[in-house]
């Protein structure tokens, strides 16, 4: 539940009029719900953490590997081959081509107009760079982390002069590092809060920005007043005194003092238990974790759809899904292994180590190198001491591993070029394809999913906020 507005004491300094009704409950209410869900989120994202160490790894130091006590520190990069592959495969499959999507016409609508429809949609699309830019974004968060978010707002951007530059749909991509859930409901279903840093001069032009958004301007002016130095100090104890945390930023002085204000946006249904009243899907934008700066019904057209998620591997009872490289890291770890021990052994081969008996060997005048000669005398023995080669046939069992791990993360064979021994006919040559490309068709279509349901949100947003000049 989230609560009401609650009426308290006041506080005077400065000149400035501080009370705790700025203190919006239902502010502080959704800034305790992000606390809850955001360790639960820090588990599932620990899980995947390790792999995307070794993804964007130059050598073994920085991997859960820098124990193993290798002189040699050289990191193979397969996951980052397999990430890479992946990322480019889903790109090809999904969004390469400007018509990635199509509008197929509904009854009593003509071909004309759905085309159209689907004209005006990959217009706005293609002003914004979605492919090359969010889309891009998407696919690698679908790739690293296993989960991939996006929203969609109605945005109008002006330049310098306040005329329009940009009129229409945004999609952001949001961080698996910046949103939270109950992870045990359906996504759909469930609450979200994702949380932005926005500057202090772009939160002040919301209501121009966002139209039809009913952002409360009033509040917004009082929040940005709030952080006014004159009455900063007793502000920032009136908010210590309602038990808020504010994590990462270094505590209340320097968070406040900075010029980007920290906004947990809501989405979800609101409950007062004063009134007994229940508001259902419900957008609430809450600045600074006090002020409630926004709280109007979703308009996305169905659920909670105001933000999208695609999941490659859905846990059972966990919403956050697991990445294609969560499974795979322990074979990287033992490739980074054998590749370290096969070069720490080849080095003993060509560098051996020397045994010398006696005390009156004389050293190579030339040193140690190949070809020098040792002299001595009767009871002296020179020799070197060499490890047994068969470990050099490592190569074999590492190059087990790459096709092991490109096999389990699901990339398309042909694209390693990849073909099974003996004649075929046309027939067996377009199963074994079909099959082989089965788990990379499945968890393309994942994305693609999400997509759609992005795209229905896009043009539902578009006919509200239609007017003579889209027209």
């Amino acid at each position: 539940e989230i609560r009401g507005c609650s009426s308290m004491s006041k506080t005077k300094s400065g000149g400035y009029m501080l009370t705790f009704e700025d203190v919006n409950d239902i502010a502080v209410r959704i800034s305790e719900l992000w606390s809850r869900y955001n360790s639960e989120r820090r588990n599932a994202l620990t899980l995947n953490e390790e792999a995307r160490k070794f993804t964007y790894a130059t050598d073994i130091d920085a991997t859960s590997a820098a124990d193993l006590p290798h002189k040699n520190r050289t990191h193979q990069p397969k996951l980052t081959q397999i990430a890479d592959t992946l990322k480019s495969q889903y790109f090809e499959a999904s969004l390469s081509m400007p018509d990635f999507f199509k509008f197929p016409p509904p009854r009593s609508v003509t071909n004309n107009i759905a085309t159209g429809m689907e004209k005006w949609i990959r217009l706005k699309l293609e002003q914004r760079k979605f492919r090359e830019t969010t889309g891009r974004q998407l696919i690698n968060d679908y790739v690293d982390y296993g989960n991939c978010f996006v929203t969609v707002d109605y945005n109008i951007e002006r330049d310098n002069r306040g005329n329009i530059r940009y009129k229409g749909p945004v999609w952001k991509r949001v961080s698996p590092m910046n949103i939270v859930f109950n992870p045990r409901e359906d996504f759909k279903k469930s609450l979200k809060i994702e949380k932005r840093l926005f500057h202090i001069s772009d939160i002040k032009e919301f209501d121009l920005s966002f139209p039809n958004a009913g952002f409360k301007q009033n509040i917004i002016n009082k929040a940005i007043k709030s952080r006014n130095p004159e009455g900063l100090d007793d502000w920032v104890e009136v908010v210590k005194n309602r038990g808020i945390n504010m994590d990462g930023y270094g505590g209340f002085d320097q968070y406040f003092k900075q010029d980007m204000a920290e906004v947990l946006i809501y989405r979800g249904d609101v409950f007062n238990p004063t009134t007994g009243e229940t508001q259902r899907n419900r957008v609430v934008y809450v600045m600074d974790k006090v002020h409630v700066i926004r709280n109007e019904p979703s308009i996305a057209p169905s659920g909670f759809d105001g933000i999208h998620h695609a999941g490659w591997r859905i846990r059972p009872d966990n919403t956050w899904a697991q990445g294609p490289l969560d499974n795979i890291v322990g074979m990287q770890y033992r490739i980074d292994h054998l590749e370290n021990l096969k070069a720490d052994i080849f080095d003993i081969i060509a560098q051996p180590v020397i045994f010398v008996k006696g005390d009156d060997v004389m050293e190579p005048t030339e040193g140690y190198r190949p070809g020098a000669v040792y002299y001595g005398g009767i009871d002296s023995e020179v020799r070197t001491i060499v490890p047994d080669t068969t470990a050099l046939n490592a190569d074999n069992q590492i190059a087990n591993y790459h096709r092991i791990m490109e096999d389990m993360a699901g990339a398309p064979p042909e694209s390693r070029g990849i073909r099974t021994p003996g004649e075929k006919t046309a027939f067996e040559v377009s199963k074994l394809n079909e099959n082989a490309t089965m788990m990379f068709v499945d968890k393309a279509r994942i994305f693609e999913r999400m997509l759609e349901t992005m795209l229905k949100e896009t043009f539902e947003l578009m006919l509200i906020n239609f007017d003579v000049e889209e027209y």
